[in-house]
């Protein structure tokens, strides 16, 4: 367990920049090297522009790391220490909820983009 606060690093991938925007995957490191990477399987891409569905394939889409894990993912990798899950938002929501227990003695969150990636954590999280 750890002993003091700890500073997590997050940022996400999302359909749109547009409220009820629905989230497509969140990537969280911290200070002590844990990871949790997800990728959720219930947005709605359609709420996004063409332009913006033709960006996202070809920028994110095409480049998630667990397209060919099935849905309702787990899995820990020790080597790298990092948690990926696939599935959808409720199953995400739990094992984040259990990624994040370790941290007894509070969290920092720190991203880029407070005004998108806050957000959507916190829809995520609730």
């Amino acid at each position: 367990m750890l002993r003091r606060k700890e500073f997590l690093y997050f940022d996400t991938e999302f359909t749109s920049p547009i409220k009820n925007s629905d989230l497509i995957s969140i990537g969280i490191t911290t200070d002590d090297k844990r990871q949790f990477y997800a990728e959720l399987t219930d947005y709605d891409i359609t709420k996004a522009s063409k332009e913006s569905r033709q960006w996202l394939s070809k920028n994110v889409l095409d480049k998630l790391l667990l397209k060919g894990k099935p849905n309702n993912s787990f899995m820990i990798d020790k080597n790298s220490n990092t948690t990926y899950v696939k599935g959808n938002t409720e199953f995400v929501r739990n094992k984040l909820w259990m990624w994040l227990e370790e941290y007894k003695y509070g969290i920092q969150l720190v991203t880029d983009c407070g005004a998108y990636d806050m957000v959507l954590l916190q829809n995520l999280l609730s």
